[in-house]
C-alpha cells in the first residue's frame, strides 16, 4: 500500500530541509520524485521550495557582504565580477577571428592566378 503524504507534511519537510527537496523527501520517507510531481501540481508546494531556496540564497550573499565588508580579497574580487559588469568589472577573454568569404557565380570563370590566390587565402592574385 503506498503512503500518502500530506501538503503539510510535505511543506514542513521542505522548511526544515531549507527548500532541498531530496533532503525533505528523506525526511518524510518518500522519494524526491514524489514531492517534484507534487509541487507541479500543488503552488503551495512549489512556493514553499521557492521561498526556502530564496532564504538560502539571502543568507549566502549576507555572508558574501560580511566577506566584503572584512576586507576578503576573494568575496571583492567575486562580487566585482557578478555584481559590477556594468562598471567594467568584466572578465574576458577577446577572439580575433578573419575570414573572408567569395561567392563565385561560376567558379569556370576563374583564371588560373585567381583559383592559386583562392588556395592561398587571399582573395585578389600577387602581383608580380
Amino acid at each position: 500500500m503506498k503512503r500518502r503524504y500530506t501538503d503539510k507534511q510535505i511543506i514542513a519537510s521542505i522548511q526544515r530541509a531549507r527548500g532541498l527537496v531530496y533532503l525533505a523527501a528523506q525526511g518524510i520517507g518518500c522519494d524526491p520524485a514524489t514531492i517534484h510531481h507534487r509541487a507541479q501540481k500543488n503552488p503551495k508546494i512549489r512556493e514553499a521550495i521557492e521561498i526556502e531556496r530564496g532564504r538560502v540564497l539571502d543568507f549566502a550573499e549576507a555572508k558574501l557582504l560580511e566577506a566584503v565588508h572584512g576586507g576578503e580579497a576573494w568575496a571583492v574580487c567575486f562580487l566585482l565580477k557578478t555584481q559590477a559588469k556594468s562598471r567594467g568589472y568584466v572578465e574576458r577573454s577577446e577572439i580575433k577571428q578573419e575570414s573572408r568569404v567569395v561567392v563565385l557565380s561560376d567558379p569556370e570563370e576563374l583564371s588560373d592566378a585567381e583559383l592559386a590566390a583562392i588556395a592561398r587565402g587571399r582573395s585578389k592574385p600577387t602581383s608580380k
